[in-house]
């Protein structure tokens, strides 16, 4: 999986120290430390479950039944194996965006009001009082024109001490904050320590050098849509197949073109038998027909006595 789901940013140790912030109360709305451990929680929980998911694809592919089949090639069982993998990895990353989509629509069209207030506020004052049971609220508004009320995709970048902090965004839902965020700080040493407000732990960057599949700007979404799996690999053992297949006995064909000369030899050879054979049975026919004849002969003959 990818280097993020194994690193320290999703330990509960950085989470903590993050949380733990005592400045938080000064911070304006899109100061990152206000809610810098919403990325945090939000990254772990997304791998936990992606990485729950892998495992279930692992689980499905070692329960497939070959009841079936026989002694198959080599290259036969590494296509047949790879076809499986596909089929079952494109299910399960189906069903976890499906799962993803389910939970933000369900935020968005319900309007469900979180604890940061990130997508609607309350009216009143400190020491304003309503007669209604109703409590005024209000829809929160990114840039010129986009309101939470009728879009989830709203999102503003997040600052430290009036600088943009590079690859996060500030959503109208903690989940939309996360999953439309990349993570183009968490490569640099400069913006970890940026962000390590506590200064109690020693954090590392994520390693630049390591290969990967997504770029170091891809959103968390386009991560976590594909589980954060880096490559998906299979082994196929065929001698562990052959083993457990047991086949009791094997057969071969071997299909090839005859060559010119070996067309008319076996022509000339079918000739010459169906000559010999129907030289002797002829033969025999003839025979046979004249003495039936003589036979039939001997029946019609009439013999008439003399006085």
């Amino acid at each position: 999986m990818h280097q993020i789901c194994s690193s320290s940013f999703v330990e509960t140790a950085w989470i903590n120290s993050i949380y733990n912030d005592n400045n938080r109360s000064y911070y304006t709305e899109n100061h990152f430390r206000l809610n810098a451990v919403v990325y945090f929680l939000g990254l772990r929980s997304l791998c936990i479950m992606a990485d729950r998911y892998v495992q279930v694809t692992f689980e499905a592919l070692r329960n497939i039944k070959r009841t079936r089949w026989s002694v198959v090639s080599k290259e036969h069982l590494h296509w047949t194996v790879q076809g499986e993998t596909q089929q079952q990895k494109e299910r399960y990353k189906g069903l976890y965006s499906i799962m993803l989509l389910y939970i933000r629509h369900t935020v968005q069209i319900n309007q469900l009001m979180n604890i940061f207030s990130s997508n609607w506020f309350y009216l009143l004052e400190d020491n304003e009082t309503t007669s209604n049971y109703r409590i005024p609220t209000k829809p929160v508004s990114f840039g010129s024109n986009c309101s939470c009320a009728v879009s989830m995709e709203c999102t503003d970048p997040v600052f430290i001490d009036g600088q943009p902090v590079p690859g996060f965004v500030f959503g109208c839902h903690p989940m939309e904050s996360v999953l439309r965020s990349t993570l183009i700080c968490l490569y640099s040493q400069t913006c970890v320590d940026r962000i390590n407000t506590a200064n109690i732990l020693s954090v590392h960057p994520l390693d630049r050098s390591l290969p990967s599949q997504f770029a170091i700007n891809s959103t968390v979404e386009e991560m976590a849509m594909n589980l954060f799996v880096e490559q998906w690999l299979v082994n196929v053992s065929y001698s562990r197949f052959f083993s457990a297949c047991r086949p009791s006995a094997c057969t071969y064909s071997v299909s090839q073109r005859k060559q010119i000369l070996q067309v008319v030899t076996i022509v000339l050879g079918l000739y010459g038998g169906t000559t010999m054979i129907l030289g002797g049975t002829s033969r025999i026919l003839v025979t046979a027909f004249y003495r039936i004849l003589a036979l039939i002969r001997r029946r019609n003959t009439i013999v008439i006595p003399f006085a």
